[in-house]
């Protein structure tokens, strides 16, 4: 009896087993890129969450001590600032001069790794130890991920027709306005001058080219 049902049960013939496979192929090349895309923009709106709080947290820092707002203002070489940059964002085009004053690794890389809030100048110090307390960086290793207080997930970005491996957030201010404190993302790169390292403004207004991802 067993047996005169077994040689009636019947498998997948060759066309069937095409036609599902053919299927599973449709609905993986639309759900495969919209899952990367949602998670490419969850990343972005992480940074840019991210960098509100670099910025809330710095303008704690100027607000309630007047000597870390001295300490923030107190290096305008030139060699830290980005001259003559643009900015394009949802309310139009900006160009201004940004003063760089402190920088922090998001991620790890293949560059000189910095872990804390590091500076331009010794003349910033006092500013950058306050927010490393304030962040609990204090003597970490380079080789913990773990260690990374602010992380920058997005990573990989296009810009002007360039990829750029994004991991580095610096704090700023515009030149001719320092009461306008802005974050950036940027690259670690040592190659590349100080002016070229921050590309992305994250916080205000995001930059349209990060926050749209492209």
């Amino acid at each position: 009896m067993r047996m005169a049902q077994a040689k009636h049960i019947k498998g997948f013939t060759l066309v069937e087993i095409i036609v599902v496979i053919s299927i599973i192929a449709v609905l993986a090349a639309i759900l495969v890129p919209a899952m990367v895309g949602f998670v490419r923009r969850a990343n972005i709106k992480s940074d840019i969450a991210h960098a509100k709080k670099i910025y809330t947290d710095v303008l704690t820092l100027l607000v309630t001590d007047d000597e870390l707002n001295s300490a923030f203002y107190a290096y305008t070489t030139s060699n830290v600032s980005k001259d003559k940059i643009t900015v394009h964002t949802s309310g139009g085009t900006e160009h201004y001069k940004l003063t760089i004053v402190t920088y922090m690794d998001g991620t790890r890389h293949n560059d000189q790794q910095w872990y804390t809030w590091s500076g331009c100048s010794n003349e910033e110090g006092d500013f950058q130890t306050a927010l490393n307390d304030m962040y609990g960086n204090t003597g970490k290793n380079a080789s913990d991920y773990r260690s990374i207080s602010v992380p920058m997930k997005a990573k990989h970005m296009d810009f002007n027709g360039k990829r750029y491996n994004v991991t580095r957030w610096f704090i700023g201010y515009r030149t001719d306005n320092k009461d306008q404190i802005e974050i950036w993302a940027g690259i670690p790169d040592k190659s590349v001058n100080w002016d070229e390292k921050a590309i992305f403004r994250l916080y205000p207004d995001p930059c349209l080219e990060y926050d749209n991802g492209t």
